[in-house]
């Protein structure tokens, strides 16, 4: 995906920021993913409704996993540890994190698949409008909060 998508959903599909109360942090959202650019694209089009941590690869996602972050964004191919067994490494520790896979390489019926054996909260191809994952995101952070 183009990081020029990105900047361009921004100003149509800017989240509505949360108050700035005192006592008020905004949710944490990790990414990991291995590409600069995407990183980067997500946090322009997340920071300004939610605190955003970018880990460049699985293991930094990982060690970055603690009981203040509100989803996870993850890639699944990458160098290193991949997607799927960061997945099954955070769900050990964190089972009920919601985790959106975000990948470019996946066909519908491998995505169908991965939906079915690792159950994450959602399964977006990058190819996708940005605008879906927005809303995802929107979806993910609610559920989250709900649970604590």
């Amino acid at each position: 995906m183009a990081f020029g998508k990105f900047s361009q959903m921004r100003k149509a599909s800017e989240p509505a920021a949360f108050p700035q109360d005192a006592g008020f942090q905004k949710p944490l959202i990790l990414v990991v993913d291995d590409d600069l650019r995407i990183r980067q694209g997500l946090k322009l089009n997340l920071q300004k409704a939610y605190r955003v941590q970018l880990c460049a690869n699985g293991e930094e996602g990982i060690h970055a996993v603690n009981q203040d972050v509100a989803l996870m964004i993850l890639d699944i191919k990458m160098p290193g540890k991949n997607g799927l067994q960061v997945y099954e490494d955070v769900k050990t520790k964190f089972p009920a994190l919601p985790i959106i896979f975000y990948s470019a390489y996946q066909s519908v019926l491998e995505g169908a698949e991965l939906n079915r054996k690792y159950k994450p909260f959602n399964y977006i191809d990058k190819s996708a409008d940005v605008q879906e994952l927005l809303e995802s995101v929107k979806r993910a952070v609610s559920s989250s909060q709900a649970l604590r």
